[in-house]
């Protein structure tokens, strides 16, 4: 008499029966995958850290410069207003309002984009909607 087992999983790691046969073929197997996964783990997360901190830091950054531009630009339009060179200080006016009125539809539409994108990958990554860890394991009757 044949029968036909399918067992699949998706994860970091197996199920704990399968952890078991791991143990029991090599001793100190499980134990070992297990803190694998937590080093990886870990490591992932530090990852995803250091690029969070870093991006805040740059945005930080932009913010920064941004103001002291539309301030220096603002400044200067006004000195040129009162030095009698009107024509001059209202453009440098325009371009300034411009260009933070520009600056965050810009922004506001990359941001959009983006996650959208982040979106349609989480969608092709889990189909479906299935969680990320995923255990089946289905048993047939005997082969013919």
């Amino acid at each position: 008499m044949l029968a036909a087992v399918y067992e699949s999983f998706r994860g970091p790691l197996p199920p704990p029966h399968i952890l078991r046969q791991y143990n029991e073929i090599v001793p100190g197997s499980a134990k070992r995958l297990l803190e694998e996964a937590w080093t990886q783990g870990s490591h992932r997360q530090h990852l995803e850290r250091t690029v969070i901190e870093g991006g805040a830091k740059r945005a930080h950054r932009g913010l920064t410069l941004g103001f002291v531009s539309f301030v220096l630009l603002l400044v200067a339009a006004f000195v040129l207003v009162l030095t009698g060179h009107d024509t001059a200080g209202i453009a440098f006016i325009g371009i300034d309002v411009a260009g933070l009125v520009g600056s965050f539809i810009f922004g506001s539409l990359r941001q959009m984009r983006e996650r959208s994108q982040k979106f349609q990958d989480l969608q092709e990554r889990l189909p479906n909607g299935e969680p990320e860890m995923q255990h089946d394991r289905a048993a047939t009757g005997p082969l013919s």
